[in-house]
């Protein structure tokens, strides 16, 4: 409050005053710092440092919100089934739904190929595979998922609506979105929902994997394709996202991953929602 007192006495406006007390709140100063002592040579402006903090804020606030979303996830008492199982071999029963979004980095291509062959052989007819991917590699995950059996619908724009763009220099283009896929085996339910094709993903979450993405747009396309109580499977676990979303959506949720270390990240993950809740 003193440090406030002292800008407005020195004639600050009340905005410029208010940009100075989020600067402060969020820390970006600090973080500014870091990055200066590292890279001396990158300018950074008066604009940029708002930016960041304005960023800051958005997700400390989402960040607040998930945490008390996820605190509910487990009230309906729906069934969440981890496995260490390789998307290759592993084949679980009773799924309606696949939610997923797999490695992109390296080549992830295989992957893709085996995804279609688990579809293939776990979905029921008309049965939803959802799955996100990159611009960088569409051509040839659409290619692989070209297969009998999967029946393409639409293309979901997940959009980065509060993360910033990454620049393709070898393209020249700013990533400002990626993809999400939708088939169905064999053919679409004369009974699917209608859904939005563009998804609004306001930020990352990291706190649990570094390719972590927001419950709430996950959330949505467990409503959009699959119905209250039908079991959804993401069989690239990572740190637990589908699972919470199906948990929210009142789903049973079974899934897998190869990495072990991820399997007991998402199962603590549940397991502090559960206590909370």
């Amino acid at each position: 409050d003193s440090s406030i007192a002292t800008l407005k006495s020195l004639g600050w406006t009340k905005q410029r005053v208010s940009e100075g007390a989020l600067i402060d709140e969020t820390g970006v100063l600090e973080m500014l710092r870091v990055q200066t002592e590292a890279s001396p040579e990158t300018p950074i402006s008066m604009s940029d440092v708002l930016k960041r903090a304005k960023r800051r804020k958005r997700e400390d606030a989402l960040r607040d919100e998930r945490a008390e979303a996820e605190a509910e996830a487990r009230q309906a008492g729906v069934s969440c089934d981890l496995h260490v199982a390789d998307i290759r071999d592993w084949r679980p029963e009773g799924v309606s739904a696949i939610i997923t979004d797999p490695p992109y980095v390296g080549d992830a291509i295989p992957l893709y190929e085996a995804l279609a062959d688990f579809a293939t052989d776990v979905l029921p007819e008309g049965g939803a595979l959802v799955v996100m991917t990159w611009q960088g590699i569409l051509a040839d995950v659409i290619r692989a998922l070209d297969v009998p059996g999967l029946a393409y619908r639409w293309c979901i724009e997940w959009r980065y609506a509060n993360a910033p763009n990454t620049a393709d220099h070898a393209r020249r283009v700013f990533d400002c979105w990626k993809p999400g896929l939708v088939y169905h085996k064999g053919a679409m339910p004369k009974n699917a929902q209608t859904f939005r094709d563009s998804i609004e993903s306001r930020g990352t979450d990291k706190d649990y994997h570094e390719w972590g993405q927001p419950v709430d747009g996950f959330e949505r396309l467990v409503k959009s394709f699959s119905w209250a109580g039908e079991l959804v499977c993401d069989p690239f676990l990572g740190g637990g996202t589908t699972a919470v979303a199906a948990l929210r959506a009142d789903r049973p949720f079974i899934g897998a991953d190869i990495d072990d270390r991820a399997v007991l990240t998402s199962r603590t993950r549940l397991t502090k929602l559960e206590e909370a809740a």
